[in-house]
């Protein structure tokens, strides 16, 4: 099946839109669902979604009955697909639309590393933007990764205190990461931060990113001029 988004899916940004909706999307259009008098038949909505994603969850927790809410929620979204396409199937559509990605079950069941906060989103972000995240190993083996990107906008920088990192069993680390958007275009900004691993036993963590970058009117700001590729 194609991962498209449906027409009456609900869209982002969110009302407050320092932090990013939807997280994640699952199979909502014409799912075999169940009747009333025990029949059965075909329904599309977002309580077709959802139950996908509840259910996923009921499975880490059969498996890993110590998650909890917010490492279940992680889980659910590192491991997630981002390879949705809009309603036209040919648009990539943005985490605006889907979030982290389409519900993965399979990836989720082999991913053991979570992060607190498990997407990147500001709506003031006029030169640049930090944010911090913890990232922790609920599993019992040692896993590496490597940090990556994957922007919209190819002007889009990022700086992260650390490229690669190795976490043992139980441990945690905070990583600070700053995004440079000052030669990136106005407007929202989308993306994602990769948590790349060769390792077999984990796969790859992906984030969403949504950033709005916009002109500051604050005189204490100074403005950078672009010429060229150079700044001035």
């Amino acid at each position: 099946a194609e991962d498209a988004m449906s027409g009456f899916s609900s869209r982002g940004p969110n009302g407050d839109s320092t932090f990013l909706k939807p997280d994640i999307v699952a199979p909502g259009s014409d799912i075999f669902a169940a009747f009333p008098d025990n029949a059965l038949g075909s329904l599309s909505g977002t309580s077709m979604a959802s139950p996908h994603v509840a259910g996923a969850a009921a499975l880490l927790l059969d498996a890993r009955g110590n998650l909890n809410a917010d490492q279940l929620k992680s889980i659910l979204m590192t491991s997630s697909d981002s390879g949705v396409r809009d309603t036209d199937r040919v648009t990539p559509a943005s985490p605006f639309d889907r979030g982290a990605g389409r519900l993965n079950v399979e990836k989720a069941a082999d991913t053991f590393v979570v992060v607190d906060k498990p997407s990147f989103a500001s709506n003031a972000c006029a030169i640049g933007c930090s944010f911090s995240r913890i990232i922790t190993n609920t599993g019992s083996s040692s896993v590496s990764f490597t940090i990556d990107y994957n922007f919209d906008d190819p002007n889009m920088r990022v700086e992260a205190d650390a490229t690669t990192f190795t976490l043992a069993p139980g441990a945690s680390r905070s990583i600070d990461f700053d995004f440079d958007t000052r030669f990136t275009s106005t407007g929202w900004n989308f993306g994602e931060v990769l948590f790349n691993t060769s390792a077999s036993s984990h796969p790859t963590m992906r984030m969403p990113v949504a950033l709005l970058v916009e002109n500051s009117d604050d005189d204490a700001i100074l403005s950078v001029v672009q010429a060229g590729n150079e700044p001035i």
